[in-house]
């Protein structure tokens, strides 16, 4: 279980050490720029996502809010390990490519 402050600081750490040094200075600036935008308004994202039938009928977030970021990792990770990568095209930052050790990262990094 983690809380949104954990995700949020995960996600920060995982951006940090793991995507901002396979940009150039360009793009790293796009891209804590959005970050920085998108974490504004995390605590709302997360709490309407929790308003969702389907993270109330999956039992992701629990009532006190804590998010059970562990059952989503071992969901994620079993689809990874049958897709093998994951490649994700981001606007402006171009191609990235993530596999099962770029999830046990985050997770780490989430920590909960």
């Amino acid at each position: 279980m983690a809380t949104t402050e954990q995700i949020k600081a995960g996600i920060g750490n995982y951006i940090q050490t793991r995507l901002m040094p396979r940009l150039d200075g360009k793009r790293q600036f796009l891209l804590g720029t959005v970050y920085g935008l998108g974490m504004n308004k995390a605590d709302a994202l997360i709490a309407q996502a929790a308003q969702s039938p389907m993270a109330r009928t999956l039992g992701i977030v629990r009532e006190n809010g804590e998010i059970d970021v562990d059952a989503l990792h071992s969901a994620a990770c079993a689809q990874m390990q049958a897709q093998g990568k994951v490649t994700v095209e981001i606007p402006f930052m171009g191609t990235f490519t993530f596999d099962e050790n770029d999830l046990r990262e985050l997770r780490q990094m989430i920590g909960g």
